[in-house]
């Protein structure tokens, strides 16, 4: 039974896995582009939402997502009026505290 705070449903979003976690980035949820990072504990099941540090991504839809060291980097996308972002973000994962992600945009 998965459990904790689901995140909307949503598709053309991002997964990225690091060890236990599945960390998942923007998608569309049929209204419009998603906001936010949420992270599913794939041991417990459970799912939280990352609170972002820092300037966190615009909400996205069809984003590029990588692991690259300890960050996960994200890049363009669409948002809701269908307008594509051209910026990157690094999540950096070794500064993360339960829940909370720490991000820098690269421009």
């Amino acid at each position: 039974m998965v459990s904790g705070d689901i995140p909307c449903k949503r598709a053309n979003h991002k997964a990225v896995v690091v060890g236990k976690n599945i960390y998942v980035i923007g998608g569309w949820n049929g209204h419009g582009a998603c906001d936010g990072v949420h992270v599913l504990d794939t041991e417990t099941c459970t799912w939280t939402a990352a609170s972002v540090n820092g300037q966190a991504p615009a909400s996205r839809t069809g984003c590029e997502a990588v692991l690259y060291k300890n960050h996960i980097v994200c890049f363009g996308g669409k948002d809701s009026m269908k307008k594509a972002h051209n910026d990157v973000y690094a999540l950096n994962l070794g500064l993360i505290a339960p829940g909370v992600v720490h991000d820098n945009l690269i421009q």
